[in-house]
């Protein structure tokens, strides 16, 4: 089935030379002498007659189930197999009468090669830009650089954790499908943490903290994350490849998405805020807080350790230092303090 060797045996039965240099007249006089009918797919003419391309077919044993760098490999071969070829060609053959041009080799395998080593290497910046996009989206909602960072942190942990099940866990190559499915999931990741760190700021405001805001909407995301994660799992169930790797990747990241958005972002939030309590209450300690605030409910001479007097009320008090009643830091508010102001007009 090797239509240049039949045109080789119809040119030498005819006392012609090959490789000749009326490739035209050549091809056109083999078909018309019965030449096979696959022939025909393997060329093409132009309208004035001329030959527009011939195709020449070569079998090899490589496997084009493999990943696209080994592919990769196997083109740069041929490439530099074909350009040598070509400069022979028009070394050798300088001055034939007309020139198809250069020969290119041209497969499936090796388009679709080309097209997934594209998608992989542009998937990081990709990638990237999507995150940038989430970063300025995060920032809009809830006002603060903070929590839009600790947002986009969650949604990187969750695209490293579902890269580590890709490449570690399940052991595939990083391809086209697992390229696309990051970029892709990227929107899945950022909803979660994006619904409790709104929610916190709404609680926080009124007073609240997490725990609130995860009372809010923690119910909300976990169904969220259970309904996606079982819309995905009929995809389990197919017999094509990409449709239930594309389904593991999808359930993997959800898992992953609700794990960083209910255990992780509150965990480091109470971490924060009780950190800032902390901070608060030793500043006040050390700075004479317990003081300041005695002088503001009893009077400026009782904060200062001498007689003076404050008003409870509307009616005056005699207070001297040793109506005070020491408060333990530990122990927050003060102790009740006694006197002879009618009850009516004491306050708590």
């Amino acid at each position: 089935n090797c239509w240049p060797q039949l045109l080789k045996d119809h040119l030498v039965r005819r006392a012609r030379a090959f490789p000749t240099f009326s490739l035209h007249s050549a091809v056109t006089d083999f078909l018309h002498q019965g030449a096979p009918a696959y022939v025909n797919d393997h060329h093409d003419f132009n309208d004035d007659g001329t030959m527009m391309w011939v195709l020449a077919d070569f079998r090899c044993e490589f496997d084009d189930l493999g990943s696209a760098r080994e592919i990769q490999k196997f083109l740069d071969k041929w490439e530099a197999r074909v350009n040598q070829v070509n400069e022979e060609v028009f070394h050798t053959f300088a001055g034939s009468e007309t020139s198809l041009g250069r020969g290119v080799p041209v497969s499936d395998m090796f388009q679709r090669a080309e097209a997934e080593n594209r998608v992989v290497s542009s998937a990081l910046s990709s990638w990237l830009v999507s995150v940038g996009c989430a970063l300025v989206a995060l920032a809009f909602f809830t006002r603060s650089i903070g929590l839009s960072a600790l947002a986009c942190f969650a949604m990187f942990s969750t695209a490293a954790c579902s890269l580590f099940f890709i490449t570690s866990v399940w052991s595939w190559r990083f391809g086209l499908m697992e390229a696309v499915s990051l970029i892709i999931f990227c929107g899945f990741s950022v909803d979660y943490p994006l619904h409790v760190v709104q929610a916190y700021v709404l609680e926080r405001d009124q007073g609240a903290g997490i725990k609130a805001a995860l009372k809010e909407v923690g119910f909300a995301v976990i169904s969220g994350c259970v309904t996606t994660c079982g819309a995905a799992l009929f995809l389990l169930l197919c017999e094509i490849r990409i449709f239930t790797r594309f389904g593991k990747v999808l359930v993997v990241n959800m898992l992953f998405a609700c794990f960083f958005a209910l255990i992780w972002i509150p965990a480091v939030l109470e971490f924060c805020s009780c950190g800032k309590r902390r901070g608060k209450r030793k500043d006040g300690l050390e700075n004479g807080g317990l003081s300041s605030n005695a002088s503001h409910l009893l009077g400026e001479g009782a904060a200062g350790g001498t007689n003076g007097s404050c008003c409870i009320g509307d009616a005056p008090m005699q207070t001297s230092p040793s109506r005070f009643v020491e408060v333990e830091p530990s122990e927050e508010g003060f102790a009740a303090l006694g006197g002879d102001t009618p009850r009516g007009n004491r306050r708590t």
